[in-house]
């Protein structure tokens, strides 16, 4: 080859070695031989793109000799063929990835919301590209495939957590939506932190940046997306699910029209009665502990024997503890007349009855106890319980049977096929695994036989259920009756609680002037413990001790308002 002209310039100005000197060329006359030209520098081929090549390339001022040609080869032509072999095969992955989603969930509203937000985890990526300077690459390409999955994993598991709440603790949708993203907040940015820190060490390798820098930014970006896009996307897509539930049977429960009308003024009377019990155990324990000191005081001087101080001591923890349960009532009612009214218990008395229709005036006889009957209230509360847990399964049968209509797919393994084998682990049998699909295409008639009988199973649910509550209602108008009796009568027992009192404050100044004895003392103040626990106050905690709030106000047997 001596003679010919070959010492073309490199296309590429840092390379300036003459082609004679890196490759070997065969000539042979009339006889054309192709031999490629690899480049293993992994930092310039995949850091530049190809129009920035080819402007560098002045492929039309090279003035090649008759027969030769220049093809673009090397890591190009790989990434190129692996690219296209890529582009063909992805429409079947998405494709297989769309019907597993929906035949995870049978519906498609569902499968809507998950796959509406694999679009926008493009953004994160692309801002990191930008950010990082680097090029989408295939092995970009290859990170944002990876954290699609990734993202779809995530709306799933997502998806599947409102559908949970909706079921099996028969929340409403905007209240499953809330309480499944508040419970997947964690786990979802723990996952998304893990993923982060493991692609992190590839980030300075040359040819893993762009997928490092694709699958960070974009995971981060997703996982906030995921948080708060399809949450609002499910609100936007299942509409019909949630003007069902709201013209659907219980939505008296929020309209304030059905049983909870009737149950808010018992709850709201609850919280009254709990400030006010506690009000006046309030004064009664100031004049206990005074009572306690004198005692003390009198044991000290010899005047009074311990089992005395040791009374005074037991009043006043009876006191203390009966305090801390009316606040304990106090809260419990508190939270329970905002679940059910959405008004704080700061809220005007008149305007609020006004509003619930207070069936109750104040003119009331008392109830006696004769009409409440406690066993009766608690066996329509478990019938009302049995009754929903058995709605819930019915709204899942009739979901299952509508499901029916679509495709179905299932991994069958069968021991016995003499065909194509797969041997098992650890085992020298053989069986055959198959992956079988099927759509049920002329039984027709006997889904929408199963859809009709489930419909009318759920039907007739809802009917008893109505019933039960309607009957738990009537329970809570007697116990509110009796309440507002029992609400009446503690004016009066204040009064004795506080002419007790200042009997006991007369016959204590007089004892220690020397004039009263220890014996009217001491008769002073059972006489201020009985005030303290009269009969208003016994018949008032009778009467809350059988009414649950969470019952009183609907919570539990309504299922859609019940709370932590």
């Amino acid at each position: 080859m001596s003679g010919f002209p070959c010492n073309w310039p490199s296309p590429f100005p840092s390379w300036n070695t003459p082609l004679l000197q890196s490759q070997r060329i065969d000539w042979r006359e009339r006889t054309f031989v192709t031999r490629p030209l690899y480049a293993q520098d992994r930092a310039q081929a995949l850091g530049v793109s190809r129009a920035d090549v080819a402007a560098t390339l002045a492929l039309d001022a090279l003035d090649l000799p008759p027969g030769y040609r220049l093809e673009w080869g090397g890591e190009y032509e790989s990434s190129r063929d692996a690219q296209q072999s890529l582009g063909r095969q992805m429409p079947l992955a998405f494709g297989i990835m769309l019907l597993i989603t929906v035949l995870l969930f049978g519906k498609l509203r569902q499968t809507a919301v998950i796959w509406t937000v694999v679009p926008m985890a493009v953004t994160g990526a692309a801002v990191g590209l930008l950010v990082t300077g680097l090029p989408f690459s295939f092995t970009a390409l290859l990170g944002l495939l990876s954290l699609s999955g990734m993202l779809i994993k995530n709306a799933i598991v997502l998806v599947e957590e409102i559908d949970a709440y909706k079921v099996e603790n028969g929340l409403w949708q905007s209240e499953a939506i809330v309480q499944a993203s508040i419970t997947r907040v964690r786990p979802v940015m723990l996952a998304a932190g893990t993923t982060i820190l493991g692609m992190a060490p590839l980030v300075f390798d040359p040819f893993f940046a762009s997928m490092a820098v694709t699958i960070m930014a974009g995971l981060g970006f997703a996982s906030i997306l995921t948080l708060v896009g399809v949450p609002v996307l499910y609100h936007t897509y299942l509409r019909a699910e949630r003007r069902a539930e709201e013209s659907g049977p219980r939505s008296n429960v929020r309209r304030g029209g059905g049983p909870s009308a009737s149950w808010a003024p018992a709850v709201f009377m609850l919280a009254s009665a709990a400030v006010e019990e506690r009000r006046i155990l309030g004064t009664a324990l100031d004049r206990a502990r005074e009572a306690e000191r004198v005692a003390e005081a009198l044991l000290a001087e010899g005047v009074v024997t311990p089992a005395a101080v040791s009374q005074a001591r037991a009043d006043r923890a009876e006191l203390e503890g009966g305090i801390q349960e009316a606040r304990s009532r106090e809260d419990a009612a508190r939270w329970a007349l905002q679940q059910v009214t959405g008004r704080p218990l700061d809220a005007a008395v008149p305007e609020l009855g006004e509003r619930l229709r207070f069936p109750v005036g104040s003119g009331t006889a008392e109830v006696s106890w004769a009409t409440f009957d406690p066993e009766s209230a608690t066996h329509r509360r478990e019938e009302l319980a049995r009754l929903d847990a058995q709605l819930r399964a019915a709204e899942a049968a009739l979901g299952g049977a509508r499901a029916g209509r679509l495709p179905t797919l299932a991994l069958v393994a069968d021991p016995g096929f003499q065909g194509p084998r797969v041997r098992l682990d650890g085992d020298s049998r053989t069986a055959s695994v198959s992956l079988v699909g099927s759509w049920t295409v002329f039984g027709g008639g006997r889904i929408r036989a199963g859809v009709a009988e489930a419909e009318a199973r759920r039907t007739q649910l809802l009917q008893a259920r109505s019933l039960a509550a309607e009957g738990l209602e009537l329970e809570a108008r007697v116990a509110h009756r009796a309440l507002v009796a029992a609400e009446a009568a503690l004016p009066a027992a204040e009064a004795r609680l506080v002419a007790a009192g200042e009997a006991y404050a007369l016959t204590l100044e007089r004892f220690r002037e020397g004039v009263a004895s220890p014996f009217e003392l001491t008769d002073a103040r059972a006489g201020l413990s009985a005030a303290e626990l009269g009969q208003a106050l016994a018949l008032h905690r009778r009467l809350l001790a059988w009414i649950d709030f969470e019952h009183a106000a609907g919570l539990r047997p309504m299922g859609p308002l019940a709370g932590p």
